[in-house]
C-alpha cells in the first residue's frame, strides 16, 4: 500500500510569512503561525476584544472562543482542558509556574536540567540557585539526545529490563513534587494522569 506524500506547496502555502523569502529560525520567537491561526486571532481582536466571562453577549462569546482554544489545544496533545494553560508566553508561563511553587524548594535541594533546553524552559528554575538549590545540567547526547546510558545501566544491572528503567526514571523524578501538592483532588488528578502516562510508555 503506497503511503501518501506530504503536498509540500499546500503546508507552505498555509504560511504566508514564507512569501518574503525569509524563514525566521534563531528562537521560538520566531515561530510562525498558519493562517487559521492569523484568522482566528484577527477575528477575535476585530469582534470580542474584551473582558470574557460575562453574561452579555460579545463577553461571553469571547469566553467561549478561548474555551474552544484551550479545548482543541488539549485534544492535539492527549490532555484535559483543565491541564491547558494560556499564557503571554513559555518564558513567562515557566516562571510563574516556578514562582509557585518555589516554596517547596530548600536549600541543598537538586533540580536537574537538560543542555538541551530552551532558555524559556530551563532559565526560571536556573534562578533557584539564589535560594541555594543545588542545579544539575543532565548533559544530553548531542547526537542522540539519549538517556544517560549510566543511570540505565545501574538500573539494569539488577535484572530491571531497559523499558522498565526508564519508567522507574520518569516516575520517580515526578512523584515525589506531585505528592507533595496540598490540594487532595488535584494531587490525585495528577497522579492518575502520569500513571496514565506512563503507561502508554509501556505499550
Amino acid at each position: 500500500m503506497n503511503q501518501p506524500s506530504l503536498d509540500l506547496d499546500f503546508v507552505r502555502r498555509q504560511f504566508p510569512p514564507l512569501a518574503n523569502g525569509w524563514v525566521m529560525l534563531e528562537n521560538a520567537g520566531g515561530s510562525y503561525v498558519p493562517q487559521s491561526v492569523i484568522d482566528r486571532v484577527t477575528s477575535y481582536m476585530r469582534e470580542v476584544q474584551i473582558q470574557p466571562s460575562w453574561e452579555f453577549g460579545p463577553s461571553a462569546d469571547a469566553a467561549e472562543r478561548i474555551a474552544t482554544g484551550r479545548r482543541l489545544m488539549a485534544e492535539m496533545i492527549n490532555a484535559e482542558p483543565e491541564e491547558v494553560s494560556i499564557g503571554p508566553s513559555t518564558s513567562l508561563n515557566v516562571y510563574l509556574l516556578m514562582q509557585s511553587i518555589r516554596h517547596w524548594f530548600k536549600p541543598g535541594d537538586e533540580v536537574v536540567v537538560t543542555n538541551q533546553d530552551h532558555e524559556a524552559n530551563i532559565g526560571a528554575w536556573r534562578r533557584l540557585a539564589d535560594d541555594g538549590v543545588v542545579i544539575r545540567e543532565w548533559q544530553i547526547d548531542p547526537v542522540t539526545g539519549e538517556l544517560d546510558e549510566a543511570a540505565l545501566f545501574y538500573l539494569r544491572t539488577r535484572g530491571i529490563p531497559d523499558a522498565e528503567a526508564r519508567h522507574m526514571l520518569i516516575e520517580g523524578f515526578l512523584r515525589e513534587p506531585v505528592e507533595e501538592i496540598a490540594d487532595p483532588a488535584l494531587r490525585e488528578h495528577l497522579l492518575r494522569r502520569l500513571a496514565q502516562r506512563l503507561a502508554k510508555l509501556e505499550e
